[in-house]
């Protein structure tokens, strides 16, 4: 897939998806040649046996607006593209947008049959000369490919047991769950909405695993959805941007959970058992520099929801749940509790607001947390905890048992550096659903990490 287009002094840069051979071939260069029209150069996956598939192509702003819809017909063909590793497509198809639509910002180009399969291919468009913003929103894309099913083929349809898992990076997202889909779950929605006159950027994870200096231009970096997979080079660019006094605000899940690789056209994750491992710093991030100590919590001391694995009181008498759990309500029960009101990260809230989230399901699917003893942070779970860690807000979570974590907490990094993890894969939905008191401890979030710089 190539994206060519001529707005300005602007080129375009892969977001979402990166399926696309600039990036195979060619890591470090980011610019491609410039046109005077957008040209979107995708391939359909599917096995379609000779069958006339007709497909409707929509061009959306990450914002959610439609711009314009284009009917795309394929010849018939025998050939498949439901290999192994998802290569080899059937189909290859290119679409030319006018210039005049495509203004600086995310994109999504999303393609749906009649029968309603889809898959989205996603891209931005930045300034050629250097970044303005002073703050940064990465897109997980690493993740997006970790769990998409094209090719029939993800980093969870092998046994992790055999060998390391790979999944090619040329191919469109299909089928990857709500919840990866980008137009659906972002944070420029809320950012558009509540911060109407702040200029930031957006990137990916791909962007800065070939550039990780290019984070050193912003004062703030914000980390949303499922920001999973992280590479080695991705990890040290997120590091680097805090050592030099850059401030961190994360509102993902399950976030820097396996150590990832990218070679060529591949990512590989090695899932294997430690003793099968070749490679010293592989399988988890845990096992090489543990996660806590940049974000101040890991998924390793939280897991998954109450209401994911329970369904009602009985199933958590039966599973031996703690009073303190049995004795709540669900709504309680699915909520961040409060820990220290007085804290301006709460300012503007009601006045006997106790406790949040649970009309925007601010716990869902999966939520990181830091570890606690007698409701105060446990340093003696980890040695890579920061020394500093205040605690904002807790959950209980079940994985291996129940756990209350603290599942909002803030410390400094450095002297320069603030840190605020809020970290849960369903704070960005919160946000989506227009959630008021998720949406005032965000916005103040962001307005007290700003403040200093």
């Amino acid at each position: 897939m190539t994206y060519k287009g001529h707005i300005g002094s602007l080129i375009l840069l892969l977001l979402l998806l990166q399926s696309c051979s600039l990036f195979a071939k060619q890591p470090p260069k980011f610019s491609v040649n410039v046109t005077e029209n957008l040209t979107v150069e995708f391939y359909i996956p599917g096995q379609y046996k000779g069958s006339t598939k007709k497909y409707l192509a929509s061009f959306n702003h990450a914002n959610m607006w439609n711009v314009e819809e284009y009917e795309i017909n394929f010849p018939e063909s025998k050939e498949s593209c439901a290999s192994y590793k998802g290569k080899g497509c059937a189909f290859s198809k290119s679409i030319k947008i006018s210039s005049d639509k495509v203004l600086p910002g995310a994109y999504i180009f999303k393609v749906i049959d009649k029968s309603k399969d889809e898959f989205f291919l996603g891209f931005v468009v930045i300034p050629e000369d250097k970044y303005s913003q002073k703050v940064a929103v990465i897109y997980p894309d690493f993740t997006y490919q970790a769990y998409n099913k094209a090719g029939k083929h993800n980093l969870y349809s092998v046994d992790k047991k055999v060998a390391p898992t790979v999944v090619n990076y040329l191919r469109p997202s299909i089928s990857n769950g709500w919840y990866h889909d980008p137009n659906r779950v972002s944070i420029e929605p809320f950012l558009l909405k509540n911060f109407s006159n702040l200029s930031y950027a957006k990137l990916s994870n791909s962007l800065v695993h070939f550039n990780p200096s290019v984070l050193e231009k912003f004062d703030l970096v914000i980390l949303f959805g499922h920001d999973e997979y992280w590479t080695v080079p991705y990890f040290n660019g997120i590091k680097s941007f805090m050592d030099k006094g850059g401030d961190l605000l994360n509102l993902s899940g399950n976030t820097s959970w396996w150590i990832t690789e990218v070679v060529g056209e591949e990512i590989i994750v090695d899932k294997r058992p430690k003793n099968l491992r070749t490679k010293q710093c592989s399988g988890n991030w845990y096992n090489c520099i543990p996660e806590e100590s940049l974000l101040g919590m890991s998924w390793k001391f939280a897991g998954y929801p109450i209401k994911r694995k329970f369904k009602n009181k009985e199933s958590l008498v039966k599973a031996g749940a703690p009073t303190e759990v049995t004795s709540m309500d669900e709504i309680r029960l699915n909520s961040i509790n409060i820990v220290n009101k007085e804290h301006a990260i709460f300012e503007g809230l009601p006045e006997d607001m106790t406790y949040f989230g649970n009309k925007g399901n601010v716990l869902a699917i999966e939520f990181d947390g830091a570890p606690l003893f007698q409701n105060k942070i446990d340093n003696n779970k980890s040695d890579a905890l920061p020394k500093n860690l205040s605690l904002l807000g807790t959950a209980w979570s079940y994985r291996k048992g129940f756990n209350k974590v603290g599942v909002m907490v803030e410390f400094s990094y450095s002297k320069e550096s603030n840190v605020m993890s809020f970290g849960s894969m369903g704070w960005v939905i919160a946000l989506n659903k227009q959630d008021e008191a998720v949406e005032i401890i965000t916005k103040n979030a962001i307005n007290i990490l700003l403040k200093d710089k």
